[in-house]
């Protein structure tokens, strides 16, 4: 399974488009996300995988790793390239922008 940390995550935003998919539930999410992350909870993901764009590279997190690489093992299995992010979360609000969500 390919890891990534958080700043090697933000320097791939920085450099032009990706695609973040914030596994944790909507409510973790409202909390505060990755600027342009999409909310794609793990509790539903298997129903909704299919929406990701094949060819695209996939940068997954949720809240400290876990779910994420739960999301990002079933993506490998459907032939999907995914990478997880080391610390999920708490380890990106250390020191990168977190955009909370409008209400």
């Amino acid at each position: 399974m390919q890891t990534e940390s958080p700043e090697t995550l933000r320097v791939a935003i920085d450099q032009g488009h990706v695609l973040v998919v914030d596994v944790r539930e909507p409510e973790e999410y409202q909390k505060g996300h990755i600027p342009a992350a999409i909310n794609m909870p793990l509790s539903t993901f298997s129903d909704h995988y299919q929406e990701l764009e094949f060819e695209q590279e996939i940068h997954v997190i949720c809240q400290t790793g876990v779910r994420s690489a739960q999301a990002v093992a079933f993506l490998e299995e459907k032939g999907f390239p995914a990478i997880t992010v080391e610390g999920g979360m708490k380890a990106w609000k250390g020191n990168l922008n977190v955009e909370p969500s409008k209400s």
